[in-house]
């Protein structure tokens, strides 16, 4: 799921959607924290995406 930068609620941003990011993103999750992944697409020249793990 996209949604826009103000249009989400989370505990904690995790920086970075690769590996770490998303393993540290469900460890959160696991815990009951709420985490949002954001990562830039450095070949693609729009905005930052964010993605709400639940």
């Amino acid at each position: 799921m996209i949604v826009a930068a103000n249009d989400f609620d989370a505990d904690v941003i995790v920086v970075g959607a690769g590996p770490l990011g998303l393993l540290l993103a469900a460890e959160l999750r696991l815990g009951g924290a709420a985490a949002a992944v954001t990562a830039v697409r450095r070949w693609f020249a729009g905005p930052t995406h964010m993605r709400d793990v639940r």
